[in-house]
């Protein structure tokens, strides 16, 4: 396992943010955006690849960046998004035909993690259950249970489709747990 990021305290925060596709990711950078700067995502495409930038000023005053990974046909799209984070965030689609592919895509994440020299659970790491609306009765205990990951070590959330993004929501915390190492 790779040491720490060393940061200093005027060092923005970076958090990854993938998921189980495209759309979910999606959800939440045009809701973070709009919830936290008021404009729109900041695009950038390289080939196959399309990353979302949202900045904003986060605890303390510090600066905050989410980049997001909206289109990834190349391989190395994960590698590029977890490059320098500070933090993770997997927004897990909730509907039962998209758990599978969820978890793929998460073991995805933290082979990718590994390639970039760290484990997933070295930097401060959230899941956010979203689209709960889409899926009447889902349960969070029974998907963190199914998943396995210590809840001391997880900062998780759920959310519906039309909320991604919320005050005191993970990503919130997940920029609170970074600042606090630093």
């Amino acid at each position: 396992m790779s040491a720490p990021r060393h940061r200093s305290n005027g060092d923005p925060v970076r958090i990854a943010v993938c998921g189980t596709n495209p759309r979910v990711v999606g959800e939440l950078m045009s809701t973070a955006a709009a919830r936290r700067s008021g404009v729109a995502p900041e695009l950038s495409r390289i080939g196959g690849i399309t990353v979302a930038r949202v900045a904003w000023s986060g605890p303390g005053g510090r600066p905050c960046l989410l980049r997001g990974l909206v289109e990834d046909d190349h391989p190395s799209a994960l590698d590029l998004t977890l490059r320098e984070s500070d933090a993770i965030l997997f927004v897990m689609d909730v509907q039962p035909d998209q758990l599978r592919l969820g978890w793929d895509r998460l073991m995805a994440v933290g082979e990718s993690a590994r390639r970039e020299g760290f484990e997933l659970l070295d930097r401060p790491f959230g899941m956010q259950y979203h689209g709960s609306d889409r899926h009447p009765g889902f349960d969070a205990g029974q998907l963190d249970a199914w998943l396995g990951f210590p809840r001391d070590r997880v900062v998780c959330g759920v959310t519906p489709s039309t909320q991604a993004d919320h005050e005191g929501g993970v990503i919130d915390r997940l920029a609170e747990q970074v600042r606090t190492r630093a």
